[in-house]
């Protein structure tokens, strides 16, 4: 059975950041300062989004596989309608462990 896609987004936009890093951050939630949202408990009420463009040349075997580069932080918030009215089954396939 097919179910329609609900008439909202999930989760909208609501900031950027650009950062110069000299080597890969994983986890970059851990060095900014974010907002507090309310959380509906069901879904994450925030998605934090880390675009990593390397600086330095790419290398096709073993080598330098990390080093300076530019991150572009995205920032989302959990739409308010869409946490009510989505269907139990879809929260279970978004929801993190």
């Amino acid at each position: 059975m097919k179910d329609s896609a609900p008439n909202c987004a999930a989760y909208y936009p609501f900031g950027l950041d650009v950062f110069l890093s000299q080597r890969k951050i994983h986890h970059i939630a851990r060095f900014v300062e974010l907002p507090s949202v309310n959380s509906s408990g069901k879904l994450p009420s925030m998605l934090v989004v880390n675009v990593q463009i390397p600086l330095y040349p790419a290398t096709f075997f073993q080598g330098e596989t990390d080093g300076e580069g530019i991150n572009f932080v995205l920032y989302f918030k959990l739409s308010e309608s869409f946490a009510k009215d989505l269907p139990t089954h879809f929260v279970e396939n978004i929801r993190v462990s």
